[in-house]
């Protein structure tokens, strides 16, 4: 082989390992950048199968019901809480159309909700009851639903989230029909006070109307025969000539006695006669009354009143003329005071009315209860001042004195009607 042949064959052959390991190399990098896209591929893939095991724990882990279906309510899809309150599973429910698990009476809203979905693109807000069979538990569900829309040439759905609300809305329910039973007992017990109260009253009127007409019976017939007793004495004991001084002696007492009794009427007519506080006014009437009683009794009666006592109605200046008799009566025969003050202040909504004596006192509470002795005026005053709408205390302690005290107001208020209130959902 020629010198020249010999560097040919060197140059083939450099060429030739040359090319070779640009073809390995080639070959190498090929093979490399496909591992590499083997490697992204399955990592893409990992990642899709994360996402979906998480979209699937998200879905079907939560407390509320996630649900997909068609715009003409066939379930596309529903999470386990959805299916398990249905009692069914999910391969079970899909397909089917809502409206099969709704009772027969809200398949009208269930068509108005649907109707809404197919021509709004705003989202739908109510609440529906589902059965999961006929006769079934009833599961009343709050839901809300958006319409998703996808791409050009695909069926669009609904999406949407409830939450089993029958819990909430049964106890709701059962509270609102408590409270209008409730209100009408409330009701029913404001008018059969109203009507206690018309009663008491119409019995208050009665009482004074009594006092009336047996005042003047004492003095049209028994007044008048105890001085003509008196007058017939007058001239039997003129009449008598006799020495015996001891028939006229009885005459004497007997005369005497006879005034006595007619001083004794003429007092409790003035108790029971007519009350001219219509035309003389209260303050005036209790004034003359205060002076003729501490003019019998000797006891100090001051009384600080309020001219504006005067606009009360006739009824309820009787209940606090009869209260202030009643306490001067009482104080007279039990109390053994030596002095009383009358306080009389109005305010704003009422006429407040305190009588407080120095007396003996007593037990209120024992007394209170004594409806058959000697302290009957107390339940007396207290259902008088009742009948007009007013509050009574009485204070007494013994050694200390007694303070009665009463308040009555200047309206007599109105019974307000309670406001129905309508059930909006029936679960029957």
């Amino acid at each position: 082989m020629s010198t020249a042949d010999t560097g040919t064959y060197w140059i083939v052959l450099m060429v030739t390992g040359m090319t070779l390991l640009l073809i390995i190399a080639v070959i190498g990098s090929v093979v490399l950048n496909q591992r590499n896209r083997i490697r992204h591929h399955q990592e893409k893939i990992d990642l899709i199968l994360k996402g979906e095991r998480r979209y699937h724990d998200l879905f079907h882990g939560v407390s509320d019901i996630v649900y997909v279906h068609t715009l003409a309510g066939e379930i596309v899809e529903v999470n386990q809480r959805g299916a398990g309150l249905l009692h069914s599973t999910v391969d079970q429910l899909r397909s089917r159309n809502i409206g099969e698990f709704l009772p027969g009476k809200y398949r009208t809203a269930y068509a108005e909700y649907l109707r809404r979905l197919n021509t709004s693109p705003d989202e739908a807000r109510g609440i529906l009851p589902f059965r999961s069979k006929e006769g079934g538990p009833l599961a009343i569900l709050e839901f809300t639903s958006s319409p998703y829309h996808r791409a050009s040439g695909e069926e669009a759905t609904v999406r949407g989230i409830a939450r089993d609300v029958t819990d909430h809305i049964l106890l709701a329910r059962s509270l609102r029909r408590m409270e209008q039973k409730t209100k009408g007992l409330l009701l029913t017990s404001e008018l059969a006070q109203k009507k206690l109260s018309i009663l008491s009253h119409s019995i208050l009127q009665m009482q004074e109307e009594d006092r009336r007409r047996i005042g003047r019976e004492l003095h049209d017939e028994v007044s008048q025969l105890l001085v003509a007793i008196g007058v017939n004495l007058d001239v039997v004991r003129g009449m008598l000539n006799s020495p015996n001084g001891q028939v006229k002696q009885r005459l004497d007492d007997t005369k005497q006695i006879t005034e006595n009794i007619l001083e004794r009427v003429r007092a409790v007519l003035k108790e029971f006669r007519s009350l001219d506080i219509e035309k003389k006014g209260l303050i005036p009437s209790l004034r003359a009354y205060i002076d003729e009683y501490s003019t019998r009794t000797g006891i100090d009666v001051r009384m600080a009143e309020d001219d504006l006592a005067e606009i009360l109605r006739y009824d309820q200046k009787i209940v606090i003329y009869r209260v202030v008799q009643e306490c001067l009566t009482n104080a007279a025969r039990y109390s053994k005071a030596t002095k009383i003050r009358i306080l009389m202040q109005c305010q704003s909504d009422d006429l407040s009315l305190e009588v407080a004596d120095d007396g003996v006192g007593f037990d209120v509470e024992r007394q209170s209860q004594d409806v058959a002795g000697n302290h009957l005026g107390i339940v007396g005053m207290r259902e008088r001042v009742n009948v007009i709408n007013g509050k009574f205390s009485i204070e007494s302690t013994i050694g200390r004195g007694t303070r009665v005290r009463a308040s009555v107001p200047f309206d007599d208020g109105t019974i307000n009607q309670p406001v129905g209130i309508n059930d909006t959902f029936e679960t029957d």
